[in-house]
This record gives C-alpha cells, structure tokens and sequence, in this order.
C-alpha cells in the first residue's frame, strides 16, 4: 500500500449533550462550471433523479442510486445503519442542484466534482458523489475518517483492551472479506455484519472474568465489483489498524467515500429495520423543507453530546 499523510483532529464535544446527535460532514470539491452551462443543465437533472432511484430501491442493504446525465455521473446512498428519517432527509438535500440554495450542492457550490459525507455518532452513513467524468465502479481510496467514541459508557478497562482490540480487528477483517464476496464476483449488496466474543475482566476488582462481544459491520457502495469492494476496505483496515485508529472506545467507525467499516461493544448494530423512506415530493406538493447543509471541510455539527464523549476525525490520504 501507498504511503500515506495522516493528520489526527481530535474534538472535544461539550458537556450536557447527546452524543446519538451529533453529526459530521466532510466534502471534497474540485473543478468549475458556470450557472446555465451544459454541465449546470446535466447535473441538475442528476441530482433529481438520483433521491427517487435510491427511493425506489431500499433495502435491508440500505438505499442506493447511480445515473448519468450528459457527461456528469452520479451516486447518493445510505448505508444499512441508516434510519429511514435520515435517510430522506439526506435524500432531499440531495435533490436541491441550486449552488446557494440548502441542498448539498451548497457546500460545493458550482463544483464540477463532488464528494459529501455526512455521519452521524450513532452510525447512519450517508454519501452523495458527482463528477464530470465517469468514476462509477472505481473505489474511491483519497481519504479516511476514523471516529471514536464511548458515548455515555466507560471506555474499555485497560485490562480488555488487547482482548478486545485483537477482537475487533478479527472481526472486521473477516467483514470486509465476506462483504467484498470472499475474493468472489458475487452481486451486491456489499455487505456483511457479525460479532466477536472476548475474554473481558469481572465487574468487581474481584470479579470472575466475563465475556465482551465486539459487533461490527463492513460495506461498500452498490457500484463496486468484489475487488474494488476488497481494495476499498482494505485501505480502511489498514487505517483501522494503525496507531491513531480506534483506541479503547466502546464504539468507532472508519469512513470513506466508497466503503465504511463500524463497531461497537456488547451493543448489536440496527440494520434494516426502518421503513423505506418515501419518495422525493414535487415542487407542487406541500410538507416541510428539510433542513439545509450546514458541513464544512471538517465540520461537526454538535446538538448535544455526553460530558465524557470525544470525537477523533483521522484523515489520511493517498499519496
């Protein structure tokens, strides 16, 4: 693997706040196009149709969309973590194609190519991803985000946390090889859940040791073949597993534009268990507007969290 730079942020959320709250966005912007353009016109049609798409084909996988419009293409999904609220939520930002506007373009305004995360503590992945050029079907290894954090728990004794971190690990390799099809072409999803048991101290000073259970989830975006799938996760293991990766939290994820890797401890992960989120209204039918774009290049958008709770945003790039 490639060198890479890592550059570790480390944000302390403040007191009195929810940590199932707090929310983080990360874009990635380049190249030009002008309002009333080709481009403008191409991407514009894009944008609308792809909320509908993933719409239209939720599953217990998630919700996914591709297209093409002209020369610009395009993808937006929800990971299976993802509640239906959100989802739609993000659906809707990712139907609005006006640069001032609050949709997701806004963060990026008049850019010809796109990368928008948005994640939130407790999980619920969400990704929009538009260019110029094609890139559908090529997994997208530029940057990493790793994200950590014990919420309102303690974080692992520091008796448990080899056990625990070996666990991990474990777990998410064997993931990342079942979700990618075990070397095998199979079609998507891409994605694979589990869980791993570990020897962890008693809760008293005295205590019989007891067992933790490491849950975890691997995926990638629909459009990857099972080797771009394997690539994609690959790089987050090696991310993962790296001195600044995740530390002795009872929960973290690393995130990328094509692939995502989470765990937590003794607490299994939601998958599928929402309602599809319903289709994009039209510009004649009433109902609130959702809530505008607020990310930044590193941004966290913070409407509680718990006193004791941090966030750890690892970026690393491919050099």
């Amino acid at each position: 693997m490639s060198a890479r730079l890592a550059v570790a942020v480390a944000i302390s959320l403040g007191a009195a706040m929810a940590a199932d709250q707090a929310e983080i966005s990360y874009r990635e912007c380049s190249g030009n196009y002008a309002d009333g353009s080709q481009y403008a016109n191409n991407l514009a049609d894009l944008l609308s149709a792809l909320p509908r798409r993933a719409a239209s084909s939720s599953s217990t996988a998630g919700w996914f969309g591709t297209g093409t419009a002209g020369t610009a293409s395009g993808l937006v999904m929800c990971y299976a973590d993802c509640d239906a609220a959100r989802c739609h939520d993000f659906l809707q930002k990712a139907a609005d194609p006006a640069p001032g506007g609050g949709g997701l373009t806004a963060i990026c305004p008049h850019s010809r190519n796109a990368n928008l995360l948005e994640c939130s503590s407790d999980g619920c992945l969400r990704v929009l991803r538009y260019a110029g050029a094609p890139f559908l079907g090529a997994a997208d290894t530029s940057a990493a985000f790793s994200w950590q954090s014990s919420g309102d728990s303690d974080p692992i004794p520091a008796a448990d946390v080899a056990g625990m971190s070996a666990a991990r690990l474990r777990l998410l390799s064997l993931l990342a090889e079942k979700a990618a099809g075990h070397g095998q072409d199979q079609p998507p999803p891409r994605l694979a859940t589990g869980s791993q048991a570990y020897a962890a101290a008693g809760a008293g000073g005295g205590s019989a040791p007891s067992q933790g259970v490491v849950y975890g989830l691997a995926q990638c975006t629909g459009d990857l073949a099972a080797s771009e799938c394997a690539r994609c996760l690959a790089y987050l293991l090696a991310v993962a597993s790296g001195d600044d990766g995740m530390g002795n939290a009872t929960r973290g994820s690393v995130r990328g534009f094509s692939c995502y890797l989470r765990y937590q401890v003794n607490e299994p992960i939601d998958i599928g268990s929402s309602a599809a989120p319903s289709p994009q209204p039209t510009a004649d039918q009433s109902g609130p507007a959702a809530a505008p774009w607020t990310g930044s290049t590193m941004t966290t958008r913070i409407a509680g969290l718990a006193a004791a709770a941090s966030c750890v945003v690892l970026l690393a790039f491919g050099v």
